[in-house]
This record gives C-alpha cells, sequence and structure tokens, in this order.
C-alpha cells in the first residue's frame, strides 16, 4: 500500500514479510516493542509511484499542493481520481491484508487517505461515503472492523489528528465532536 512516495517501505507481499522478520528479530532482541504504522497515501501521490502510471486515488478527483518535499526531495503531486464503491472495498481488504501482516496499528491521520474521508473539506463524495458525518466515517470504520476480525481488536491503535497542518487547505467544517463521534463508534 506505500505506492504515496519514494523509498516507502511495504508490508502487502510475502517478500515484504520476509524482508522485516530480521529488522523485528534485532528491535525484540533488545527487549524493545515494534509495531507497524499501516497508511495510504490516497493523493499525495503522483503517477509515477502509482501501478501502470494511473492517478493517485482518493475520497475525491480534488487535488493537493503543488509539491512537498519527502525524503530530501521535491514531489509533484498528480491529480487523484475519486475511488469508485468498489474500489474502496478493495482498499479495506488491503488494510486488513496489510494488518494480518503487520498486526499493530492504524495511522488515520496526516493527510492520508482515511483522513481523506472523514474530512469534510476533501470528501465531496455524494453516496453512502460523502455528505453527512456518519457517512464520512464509513470507509474508516469498514476498515477498522476489517482488521479487528482479521487481528483482533486488542491489537488496533487508531491515531486522530483533530486539525492536521498537512496538505489540507483548510480545516474540516466538521464540528469537533466529530472525531468523539467516529472513535466511540468504532470501539
Amino acid at each position: 500500500m506505500a505506492q504515496g512516495y519514494h523509498d516507502t517501505p511495504g508490508i502487502w507481499t510475502p517478500e515484504h514479510v520476509e524482508a522485516w522478520k530480521p529488522i523485528v528479530a534485532a528491535v525484540h532482541a533488545k527487549g524493545a516493542l515494534i509495531f507497524c504504522h499501516i497508511w495510504h497515501g490516497g493523493r499525495m501521490s503522483s503517477y509515477e509511484l502509482q501501478p501502470g502510471g494511473e492517478a493517485p486515488i482518493s475520497s475525491t478527483d480534488k487535488g493537493v499542493g503543488p509539491q512537498m518535499s519527502f525524503n530530501w526531495r521535491l514531489q509533484d503531486f498528480s491529480q487523484s481520481r475519486r475511488l469508485t464503491v468498489e474500489e474502496i472495498l478493495v482498499i479495506v481488504e488491503c488494510f486488513r491484508k496489510a494488518a494480518k501482516n503487520a498486526i499493530d496499528a492504524i495511522h488515520r491521520a496526516s493527510g492520508y487517505i482515511i483522513e481523506q474521508f472523514l474530512k469534510d473539506n476533501v470528501n465531496d463524495r455524494t453516496d453512502e461515503y460523502g455528505g453527512r458525518l456518519e457517512n464520512r466515517c464509513r470507509f474508516s470504520l469498514e476498515v477498522v472492523d476489517a482488521i479487528v476480525k482479521e487481528i483482533g481488536g486488542h491489537r488496533v491503535g487508531i491515531r486522530f489528528s483533530p486539525f492536521p497542518q498537512t496538505l489540507t487547505p483548510s480545516r474540516s467544517t466538521s464540528p469537533p465532536s466529530s472525531t468523539t463521534t467516529t472513535s466511540s463508534t468504532s470501539t
């Protein structure tokens, strides 16, 4: 799922899982814990990083800003493409598979795809994934439900950023209680 930026590690293939094993073993050998930050960049990407050179995907077809620096290089963001309902279900499945491989956390902040669905100033969908707060929460709740079914609720963590400073042109117009609503619904 790490198709947003150059040099981003992944955990969605068996090869990725094997590559992580010595890293996890080294961390555990020092008596420490490790968990995986599972995320999908959504619209924060470019054609060159997408399978087949396709447009980055999101809750919207609105673009991000012109450039942002990642790994000490400027990256242009390409025009995003709005996901179909069927594609949303595929992304939910991708999160489930990544959680099965990583078993620890979902990253739901910093402007990535889950937050793109939550924020009313980004998500301009008119179907069951847009509009009212309950609809905008649907994608994140489906991701959480899929992961909890796969690995158990005791291993799932969610991070919220109510007022992110990254790549969102303005704050959401949703009331601050929107974070509480989503959180209490998904527990």
